[in-house]
């Protein structure tokens, strides 16, 4: 996970960050393939269809799949994966060059998007 701040939503919040609407969530994400760093310091790669269905796989060889929701009204973004990884609801913020996401419910940070593509690239997590 990235040392810069923010850690937290409402760090985020007080430095003047924009918070992205559900309509800014599926216009960054929908048939993207992003890359990023979750908590723990796992870097990984996904890719997320335009029916929300996702696909992902992270440095240390672990591979998912999983569906997403887009939240319109809440602005939050959920994921529910099939094999293990972690299911989480969290809202987004642009902070520089980076999307970070922090948890709906404790504000603690739970990823960081740093790279987007347009469409569904190869998931291989060094390229």
């Amino acid at each position: 996970m990235p040392n810069a701040q923010p850690i937290t939503e409402a760090m985020a919040i007080r430095a003047g960050h924009p918070q992205l609407t559900g309509a800014e969530l599926g216009a960054l994400l929908l048939d993207h393939t992003a890359r990023g760093v979750y908590r723990g310091g796992f870097h990984f790669i996904a890719y997320v269809g335009n029916d929300c269905k996702m696909e992902g796989r992270n440095h240390v060889g672990s591979h998912d799949f999983g569906v997403c929701q887009i939240d319109a009204e809440a602005h939050t973004f959920t994921v529910t994966w099939d094999n293990g990884w972690e299911h989480t609801t969290t809202r987004a913020y642009r902070v520089g060059d980076e999307v970070r996401f922090y948890d709906a419910d404790t504000g603690a940070l739970r990823n960081t998007f740093s790279s987007f593509q347009k469409g569904r690239h190869a998931l291989d997590i060094w390229s």
